[in-house]
């Protein structure tokens, strides 16, 4: 509602825990001109201690789901002076980012079916992609996280787990199209909850029949998805691949 109730093209969205450092806003809004195909900008993310956070993040497709894997902070480093003036890409994008607002409309933005959080941040990407944008991570743009400011207070630990799991499930039943990619996780899916049962361990069952109870809503969002331009397969193999 915030998004659709402005009228510039570029958004910055941002967590309530975040602080920007000096020229980050232009440097992330420079990246659209730069590049016609930009979807999202994402900043080089410090905690508030200075410890590394993110957000370059690459794509993996492992054991049957998807999920982000954040780039080493030496990595980071080391190619800051390479993706100078040029951007490199991101996978995804969370508590910081820029999005050029007609697209992140087009989208139907962020997805209440993963409320209240965890893996839409991903979602939105992972659209966004498939429908032949990119997302570009910007490290002369620096912003800090204060980290599950809001999130760690209102989830405990095994609460947070849960909604991980469930998320995670609701995420390849919502996208994952491509036969291989849903014979795998089917196949993982079965072996993770009779695991699962063999051991009692109740994280994965209570996501489990949590995504379960919100699968009508998946069906929807499937019957009504976006046209793709890149195949999955494209997509893990151009931002990290599958393991």
């Amino acid at each position: 509602e915030a998004v659709c109730s402005v009228s510039e093209p570029i958004v910055l969205l941002l967590n309530n825990d975040v602080k920007l450092a000096p020229g980050c806003v232009d440097r992330l809004a420079e990246t659209f001109e730069r590049h016609a195909d930009c979807f999202l900008a994402s900043p080089l993310c410090w905690t508030f201690d200075g410890r590394y956070e993110g957000t370059r993040s690459a794509l993996r497709f492992r054991l049957g789901l998807v999920h982000t894997e954040l780039a080493p902070a030496e990595d980071v480093r080391g190619q800051r002076s390479e993706v100078r003036g040029q951007g490199s890409y991101t996978a995804s994008a969370g508590a910081v980012l820029a999005v050029s607002r007609e697209r992140f409309l087009g989208l139907s933005g962020f997805d209440p079916l993963f409320l209240p959080g965890r893996f839409e941040d991903l979602d939105l990407a992972f659209r966004a992609w498939l429908a032949g944008w990119r997302a570009y991570y910007v490290p002369e743009a620096v912003a800090y996280h204060k980290g599950s400011a809001t999130f760690g207070a209102r989830f405990n630990r095994r609460a947070a787990a849960e909604l991980d799991a469930r998320n995670a499930l609701l995420f390849a039943w919502k996208n994952l199209r491509e036969p291989r990619h849903m014979a795998i996780h089917l196949a993982f899916l079965m072996l993770r909850l009779a695991r699962a049962l063999a051991t009692g361990e109740t994280i994965f069952l209570r996501g489990w029949a949590g995504a379960l109870r919100r699968l009508p809503q998946v069906f929807e969002r499937r019957a009504a998805a976006t046209p793709r331009v890149r195949s999955e397969r494209e997509l893990f193999d151009m931002l990290g691949g599958a393991a």
